[in-house]
């Protein structure tokens, strides 16, 4: 009897899991924060400075910073090397250390030049520091390549409700 009880009890259990469907839940992107500042806070001149070139008129960037120096960006001349993009990558994030809204960062589509190192960022309020920084760094450094600046929220992943 405790048999048949433990089969009917199993066969029910198996019965209620089998009829109710299982839910993974979605993925949708929901932000973070919200962008903070305006485009009117970036105060940064377009024009040419010594070492560096600011460009303000970029289709997707808020701004670029292009390195008017004798040294190309390694990434630039061997585009199909990890290294050479992570090389870079380290050395822009290290001179940026004080920009707290930067996000993400990859290789893009330029606003010049034929490819760019791309920032992202979520506050209009620190890309005049980034500039500055970018265009000191390239101009020191002697570079030339671009890092395009764009200002966006930051996505996070998270289940649907």
């Amino acid at each position: 009897m405790l048999a048949r009880r433990l089969v009917i009890a199993l066969a029910v259990a198996t019965a209620s899991c089998a009829t109710a469907p299982k839910r993974e839940p979605s993925r949708s992107v929901a932000y973070a924060h919200a962008i903070e500042g305006s485009v009117g806070d970036v105060v940064s001149v377009e024009g040419e400075y010594a070492g560096f070139v600011v460009v303000r008129a970029c289709p997707r960037a808020v701004a670029a910073v292009i390195g008017t120096g004798e040294v190309p960006f390694e990434w630039l001349r061997r585009p199909d090397d990890a290294s050479a993009r992570e090389h870079l990558r380290q050395r822009v994030l290290s001179v940026l250390t004080n920009i707290k809204s930067l996000h993400a960062s990859g290789f893009g589509v330029a606003c010049r030049e034929r490819a760019a190192f791309v920032l992202y960022m979520a506050d209009y309020r620190e890309v005049d520091d980034a500039i500055r920084a970018m265009g000191q760094w390239m101009a020191n450094e002697r570079l030339h390549g671009e890092v395009s600046i764009v200002v966006e929220a930051v996505p996070v992943i998270t289940a649907a409700r």
